[in-house]
């Protein structure tokens, strides 16, 4: 009897040093998500319920007990090997991944109150700028291969001026030869 209320008396500690339990979402359970629209703002909502900067390692947990279904991340972001907090810095309008003392901690980037629509206005405006920052960097780039095969054929002028030369004598073999053969034949 004593081992089992010992647990008890930790849990308290365990909420005071992990932070502020999150509340279930009023009105019960959530439908998993069904777009990545839907998952971020899932993410929103948990970390701006949590009320605290959230650790990443109790994410899931967190997402869990407030929305009523498991975290699927992966069904939405690539999570490779470099990990979670990697994966959520490819979302900074949504998630703020931050150090705070020895914890990686995941703090909202939209403020309090944001409302779905504003979020996904602010997610298509992050990808709108996502490709105009893609398409400048292809840009550069092609602007960058470009001048180097302009510059090239600037230097092999002399060499087109040869080359007419070139194929007229291997025109001219091909005509001296062309006859020979054409006697030869009859």
């Amino acid at each position: 009897a004593a081992a089992k209320s010992a647990p008890p008396a930790e849990a308290p500690a365990a909420a005071a040093k992990n932070g502020p339990s999150i509340p279930k979402r009023a009105g019960g359970p959530t439908r998993p998500p069904a777009s990545i629209e839907d998952f971020l703002w899932n993410i929103h909502s948990v970390i701006e319920a949590y009320g605290a900067p959230l650790p990443i390692d109790q994410l899931k947990d967190a997402y869990s007990k407030h929305l009523g279904h498991k975290c699927a991340i992966e069904r939405f972001l690539v999570v490779g090997e470099s990990g979670l907090a990697a994966t959520l810095k490819r979302i900074p309008h949504i998630v703020t991944v931050a150090q705070e003392k020895d914890t990686t901690v995941l703090k909202a980037t939209l403020a309090a109150g944001t409302t779905k629509e504003d979020l996904i206005a602010a997610d298509h405006q992050y990808r709108k700028q996502l490709q105009q920052k893609n398409q400048a960097a292809k840009e550069a780039a092609s602007e960058a291969a470009t001048p180097a095969p302009a510059a090239a054929p600037a230097a092999p002028t002399p060499a087109k001026e040869a080359a007419p030369a070139a194929p007229a004598t291997t025109a001219a073999k091909a005509a001296s030869a062309a006859p020979a053969a054409a006697t030869s034949a009859p």
